[in-house]
């Protein structure tokens, strides 16, 4: 938690910056969390785009996902009353716990972006070369091919298994979890299959198959939660830990 805050006369004061915020500039509240250090807890606060002292320094440019703003958060001194806390004590915990939500959305963006380039990937490898033959007619791109239409499928079926049991009132924090990092590694590789498809046919960087592989790189650096995902959340619910 990069952001630290005292508490004064009853209110936060909260110092630090935070980087890679999404849809900055267009938000009016934003929901972040940050470590108090007497007493040395976690809190999760709401606060309005419009307090003194909070300013965007910089807007990061990318290549990908060009509709999602990304900047960086700067919090000088920012007072948030208390009555914008909404949770105390062990916020991580609720961070993780709102996390999940978070993990079904990137996860369906990501197996979408797989589907995306293994279409791609299929329609240049069904086209011939000067010699007339077909890249799929090779056992090599045919079977990393169909072992990728095996992985996608796979995702797609437990990201509806964690919907449904979403939907039924279940937890899904474990299943959450295990879609979001089974979505990006997934969605990487096919990513990358369907690039060298392509360029065996000359196809330029402008090409879909660039673009979603880079969505794909640049929502990663925005989502890098895997490792926590991994040592934590997932860890704690299979094994008590």
């Amino acid at each position: 938690v990069p952001l630290t805050a005292t508490w004064q006369d009853g209110s936060l004061r909260i110092f630090g910056e935070q980087l890679l915020v999404m849809g900055v500039g267009v938000w009016d509240f934003v929901c972040i969390s940050v470590r108090v250090t007497k007493p040395s807890d976690t809190l999760v606060i709401v606060a309005s785009s419009k307090l003194e002292g909070l300013k965007v320094v910089q807007h990061v440019p990318r290549e990908g996902l060009k509709g999602l703003p990304i900047g960086a958060l700067k919090f000088d001194g920012v007072t948030v009353p208390k009555g914008d806390v909404l949770i105390e004590g062990d916020g991580l915990a609720a961070v993780l716990e709102a996390a999940t939500w978070d993990c079904l959305v990137v996860g369906a963006i990501a197996a979408g972006i797989a589907r995306g380039c293994f279409d791609r990937a299929v329609q240049y490898a069904q086209q011939g070369d000067e010699s007339g033959k077909q890249l799929i007619q090779q056992v090599a791109v045919c079977h990393q091919l169909a072992e990728a239409w095996s992985n996608i499928e796979a995702v797609r079926s437990l990201m509806f298994r964690a919907a449904a049991c979403c939907d039924a009132g279940e937890s899904i924090r474990r299943l959450g979890a295990a879609v979001k990092v089974m979505a990006f590694k997934i969605a990487l590789e096919v990513a990358s299959l369907a690039k060298s498809v392509t360029k065996l046919h000359g196809i330029t960087s402008d090409d879909l198959v660039e673009r979603l592989l880079r969505d794909i790189e640049t929502l990663q650096s925005l989502e890098e939660f895997d490792d926590v995902l991994l040592a934590r959340t997932i860890p704690t619910s299979l094994f008590g830990l």
